[in-house]
């Protein structure tokens, strides 16, 4: 979990940065209009206003997830919010980490990558209820994918 919180609060300073630039842009002197088709000022404000949405919600997901126990999923438990699951698709094994939010994040645990999902994802949505040894189909862009699901903690 640190991994995850650690990567959402890089890309929070990112965006932080971001949004500053925006600001300054906006409020710039070379920013005024100077007719009434010239929007360079109100465009910088806008995508200012949708910037700093966005942190808030990162922070606000940073925030979910600093607070989120982990537990372990034993042998039998269905699948739900905070399971690492080890999926087979194909003979390929791949990891993920279901999550309520913070979808896709590449994750590295004991070596592996682990993938970050949310439960509202195509994949999450089929993983919910389901335990260790059932099979899963996937549909995503008209593509169909199965999955069997190896291992849950």
């Amino acid at each position: 979990m640190a991994q995850l919180i650690s990567a959402i609060d890089a890309e929070c300073t990112v965006l932080g940065a971001s949004v500053q630039a925006v600001v300054d842009a906006a409020t710039n002197e070379e920013s005024k209009a100077e007719n009434q088709y010239d929007t360079r000022g109100l465009e910088a404000s806008y995508l200012a206003g949708a910037q700093s949405e966005r942190l808030g919600e990162l922070r606000g997901i940073r925030s979910i997830l600093a607070a989120m126990p982990l537990r372990a999923f034993p042998q039998g438990e269905p699948i739900g919010s905070g399971a690492v699951i080890e999926l087979d698709c194909d003979g390929t094994r791949s990891r993920c980490f279901l999550l309520q939010h913070a979808g896709g994040y590449s994750l590295l645990s004991e070596g592996e990558s682990v993938l970050s999902v949310t439960i509202k994802s195509p994949l999450g949505r089929a993983l919910m209820g389901k335990t260790s040894g059932d099979a899963i189909e996937v549909n995503v862009a008209g593509r169909s994918k199965e999955y069997e699901i190896l291992s849950v903690y």
